[in-house]
């Protein structure tokens, strides 16, 4: 029994080794990370509140005659079927703030097949337009969705991803990671974006994009998972674009394959009407 026992140790020594290295290569940053995001990516439905603020917009001079910082959150939730475009609910908050006044507009908007709905429900005296539409639903176009554009591989979009540290993102425990974006990273993430709006980007606006960016190469983003099923809680990115304007996005995902239902409104009107039906 004695002599078998040292033979005994070294198996169990090689499959601890084994096991160990197995465990770790499965829970390295950059297979963990990946993988949350391909399941966001293939989820059917998630509750979402994004954040986005663009600060130092030259934009805003003609109308405010000062730069300013515009600040929009959606909340709101999105479901999705195969080859189909997503429906999409959310409430609008957007702010524009300057060093002596700001304004503010809310609202809402539903994405439903082929169909925009907007309801206004504030908006400033700076736009006078809006604030006459304001009140109503309002029926808009919405493009259609196309499924050709191929994605960039995992390697492509993010590198140098590391642990940072333990955080509760929505009452949850999370882990954070950092990482970094590539150009590919940014040109997809429109595209996505534009996809789930129910288009797609143009050969020609992919061009533009990326030569918008072409001095970027890449973008620093953090990642918050939760630690044993790696589903993606939170990503917050900043990219500084031409014109000196800073473009920071929060986005927080919750209540990932839930039932989410999502209806036209009643007693919308299009757009032509509503303008037709305009005060004079």
């Amino acid at each position: 029994m004695l002599k078998r026992w040292p033979k005994q140790l070294l198996i169990l020594v090689v499959v601890i080794v084994i096991i160990t290295g197995l465990l770790f290569y499965l829970r390295r940053p950059s297979r963990l990370t990946g993988l949350a995001l391909n399941k966001a990516a293939a989820a059917t439905s998630h509750h979402f509140v994004t954040k986005v603020v663009l600060a130092n917009s030259q934009q805003t001079q003609s109308i405010l005659g000062e730069e300013a910082q515009i600040e929009i959150t959606l909340d709101g939730a999105y479901r999705r079927a195969e080859n189909q475009a997503a429906a999409i609910q959310s409430n609008i908050n957007m702010s524009i703030a300057t060093d002596s006044v700001t304004v503010g507009l809310t609202g809402e908007a539903r994405l439903i097949d082929d169909k925009t709905y907007i309801f206004i429900t504030k908006s400033p005296p700076l736009f006078p337009i809006l604030q006459k539409l304001k009140g109503q639903w309002i029926e808009l176009p919405r493009g259609q969705q196309s499924l050709t554009t191929p994605a960039p591989s995992q390697a492509e979009l993010l590198t140098d991803v590391t642990y940072l540290t333990q955080e509760e993102i929505s009452d949850e425990s999370t882990h954070k990671y950092q990482a970094q974006a590539s150009q590919a990273a940014i040109v997809s993430f429109m595209d996505n974006l534009a996809r789930l709006l129910g288009t797609n980007l143009t050969d020609d606006q992919i061009n533009q994009l990326r030569s918008s960016t072409t001095e970027v190469t890449q973008v620093p983003v953090e990642i918050w998972l939760t630690p044993l099923t790696s589903d993606l809680r939170q990503l917050k990115s900043s990219l500084t674009i031409p014109g000196a304007n800073t473009v920071e996005t929060i986005i927080t995902l919750t209540d990932r394959d839930q039932p989410v239902e999502i209806l036209p409104p009643e007693n919308f009107v299009s757009l032509e009407q509503a303008v037709e039906n305009l005060p004079n």
